[in-house]
């Protein structure tokens, strides 16, 4: 009945129903702690956010972006859905630290190059998977991610498309897999179109002062570039506050576009164009693919892409209903 009822084992199709059926009529619902006992496991999952550090050495838990919200919405959704409890661990914590709590197995979302959980000694190992690709000399992890340099490449193509000729790259840390792959797909199109490469790279935490003042350097320049693509929101928000600032106007003599899309970009005036990455999906993909290693079943795919969309908006003479035209595969 125990196999019936958790799906597991072998049980013939017509008897599965059966019992399930009997189930139901009669209210029945499993034991969670009985079922603890008898797996030796939590049913508990851990969630780290890669954070940073600010000026002041303060620790950032979670910053302040709409990804990461839908990325754990859309996690703790699927791990409810299982019956698994989802933990938001702090950026730094190391394996070990966890292992009181029993955690069956942990995800990190956006890694950069040091988290711990990727380098625990083997009486802490559990299974690990990262949304976006883990980087640096980190283990071979199972991930989730978005096609970042597709992605770069359709959103240059757009602006191209708009009459921008000479776009630029305001990045954050090239210790993310994303931004990496963005200048990977940035990096392919000025080869391709024959234009000059022009990236400026911010330190962390990105905030729209900091892409301020590498706006106005920028836009005050010789070479002033005619686009800006910037790898996060509050970059782009930064850039178009200072625009307005010098009289540039955006999108008549700068175009401007997000690699991550926000609310706040969907209010600016004018709405700022940005890449649709399916944040929620992700969370939800990932943690499904940590159960099935957590549950010892060989996974379908340890590396999966999820597809993403351009969504043009004012800032780039494009219009929302042109949103579906630039997309990813599945």
């Amino acid at each position: 009945m125990s196999h019936a009822l958790s799906g597991h084992g072998r049980v013939a199709p017509a008897t599965r129903k059966r019992v399930l059926r009997v189930a139901e009529t009669l209210g029945y619902t499993a034991n969670v702690h009985a079922q603890r006992l008898a797996s030796g496991r939590s049913r508990t999952l851990a969630i780290q956010v890669a954070g940073f550090r600010t000026a002041t050495s303060q620790t950032v838990l979670l910053p302040d972006a709409a990804y990461f919200m839908d990325v754990l919405n859309g996690a703790a959704s699927a791990a409810d859905e299982r019956d698994y409890a989802l933990l938001l661990a702090p950026y730094d914590v190391e394996a070990k630290r966890l292992h009181p709590l029993a955690i069956d197995g942990a995800i990190i979302v956006d890694p950069a190059e040091d988290e711990r959980l990727t380098t625990v000694q083997p009486d802490h190992r559990i299974p690990v998977v990262t949304t976006g690709r883990p980087t640096g000399g980190q283990v071979d992890l199972p991930w989730v991610d978005n096609d970042h340099a597709r992605l770069a490449y359709l959103m240059l193509d757009h602006l191209a498309e708009m009459g921008y000729v000479r776009p630029a790259v305001l990045a954050t840390t090239a210790s993310r897999s994303y931004v990496v792959d963005i200048f990977e797909g940035y990096g392919q199109w000025v080869r391709d179109n024959g234009v000059s490469p022009t990236i400026v790279e911010l330190p962390e935490p990105p905030t729209e002062r900091s892409a301020a003042r590498a706006a106005k350097r920028l836009l005050t320049g010789p070479d002033r570039p005619d686009a800006v693509f910037a790898t996060y929101d509050r970059l782009a928000l930064g850039v178009l506050l200072e625009a307005r600032r010098l009289g540039i106007s955006v999108p008549d003599e700068l175009g401007l576009a997000s690699a991550v899309d926000s609310d706040p970009l969907r209010w600016s005036d004018p709405h700022i164009t940005a890449v649709h990455l399916n944040a929620e999906r992700i969370g939800r993909e990932a943690v499904q693919l940590l159960i099935e290693l957590v549950e010892e079943r060989e996974p379908t795919r340890r590396q999966l892409v999820v597809p993403g969309r351009i969504v043009p908006r004012a800032s780039t003479r494009g219009t929302p209903t042109a949103s579906s035209a630039h997309a990813t595969p599945s």
